[in-house]
């Protein structure tokens, strides 16, 4: 999987820049995914998916984004830590429209639209609806069937992984657009990384539980070091991937893993390149993980 994945990597995985100054940075990486897709994930500090003011800087940077992928209107769904999915192209916009402060011509070209369902996975098949997820450690999957253009985003953190949001996402895909698993492909965003995920006892004996019922073996998952009796570490990226790959046996070739740390990875002037929930607290930024359908 390590030397596949590498050259994966290497061949579809591209940083660009919006604005050096700003350290507006992004990764893409649509291309792996099919022809008719686009996929990124923030790569730099600048890019803060939190509104954590009332000068509303998420709003500001979103629109950066908005504006370097000529989107014009963004889906932001509600995320939660649940194992809910949505599909969005169940729903008229006017249902699902909460329009952010558009008072200047600027905002007016590029409109952020608030989800109020929670749903941590999203999916669908119709262009013109892009989907943007707020993540700080957390996995984001994209998910793309070129065969039938439907697509997918799911935040999966911890919660995510132990109710197994992955398998309901699929399921529901199948369920709604009759997708056959094998034309899946798969691309799991920056995240915490197991040496990083340290977790009490209470969370590793609820994910041992989980993974004996799904009839995986706890100890690929859940790693012990010697100094730390009481703690554990777990492969949170690993679990998706075997999920993916024992339960609907995905090739690894459809999977390419971007396997930065956000809690430790830096860059050449030590410099944190990632939001990180668990260095950095409360005052943590987010993420941006976005995906869409391109228009014919």
């Amino acid at each position: 999987m390590d030397g596949t994945n590498e050259k994966l990597k290497k061949k579809f995985v591209e940083e660009k820049v919006i604005d050096e100054n700003k350290k507006l940075k992004y990764l893409s990486f649509g291309k792996f995914l099919g022809k008719n897709i686009e996929a990124i994930y923030s790569s730099s500090l600048g890019l803060n998916a939190r509104r954590i003011n009332e000068n509303k800087e998420k709003d500001i940077c979103m629109r950066y984004m908005m504006k370097e992928l000529d989107i014009h209107l963004m889906n932001m769904p509600n995320t939660n830590h649940t194992s809910e999915v949505l599909n969005i192209d169940d729903f008229p916009e006017e249902k699902i429209v909460s329009f952010d402060d558009i008072s200047d011509d600027e905002k007016k070209q590029y409109i952020l639209r608030y989800l109020h369902f929670k749903k941590d996975a999203v999916i669908g098949s119709l262009p013109g609806k892009p989907i943007s997820m707020q993540l700080a450690d957390c996995n984001a999957i994209y998910i793309f069937d070129e065969t039938k253009n439907v697509y997918g985003l799911v935040h999966s953190g911890w919660q995510g992984t132990l109710s197994l949001i992955i398998i309901n996402t699929i399921e529901k895909m199948k369920k709604d657009f009759d997708i056959n698993t094998k034309n899946l492909k798969f691309v799991l965003g920056p995240a915490i990384s197991k040496d990083s995920f340290e977790v009490e006892s209470d969370v590793f004996l609820e994910f041992k539980k989980m993974l004996e019922e799904q009839k995986m073996d706890p100890k690929k998952y859940i790693l012990k070091k010697e100094d730390k009796e009481n703690k554990r570490y777990i492969d949170l990226k690993r679990i998706i991937i075997d999920i993916l790959k024992e339960k609907y046996d995905v090739n690894s070739e459809n999977i390419l893993n971007i396997d930065d740390d956000t809690f430790s990875k830096k860059n050449d002037i030590g410099e944190y390149i990632y939001h990180s929930h668990r260095r950095d607290g409360k005052n943590a930024g987010r993420n941006f993980a976005i995906i869409y359908l391109k228009r014919d």
